[in-house]
């Protein structure tokens, strides 16, 4: 009966824990389900490592998975505008952006030829 119980229990939280987490995930969604819009200073500044405004080569490779690796030089030297070895946050968010409008420019033409 004591492990009925404690299975019941452990269902019973696991089921809690994952709605309100299914709850949360449905929150930052927003409004009739659009997607909320990444926070580029955040991702910057979990890649500036030693926090002095700018990002490295290194620094933005660190932590991207060997496939991503393999392209970083050449996105990091598009996205340090102004080719002086680091990429600050303006530099960032402006190639960040540009690369999401991009992806939602060939999201929408997929779609479109898909609905044709």
């Amino acid at each position: 009966m004591k492990k009925l119980i404690s299975t019941i229990v452990v269902v019973a939280f696991t089921f809690i824990c994952f709605a309100g987490t299914a709850s949360a995930a449905k929150k930052e969604k927003g409004a009739k389900g659009a997607k909320k819009a990444p926070n580029f200073e955040k991702i910057f500044q979990k890649r500036d490592a030693n926090t002095d405004g700018k990002l490295t080569l290194e620094e933005f490779k660190a932590n991207l998975p060997e496939k991503a690796k393999e392209k970083a030089d050449k996105r990091f030297a598009r996205i340090d505008a102004n080719s002086d070895g680091t990429c600050d946050l303006e530099e960032f968010k402006a190639a960040m952006t540009k690369a999401l409008e991009a992806r939602k420019k060939k999201a929408a033409k997929a779609a479109a030829e898909k609905a044709n």
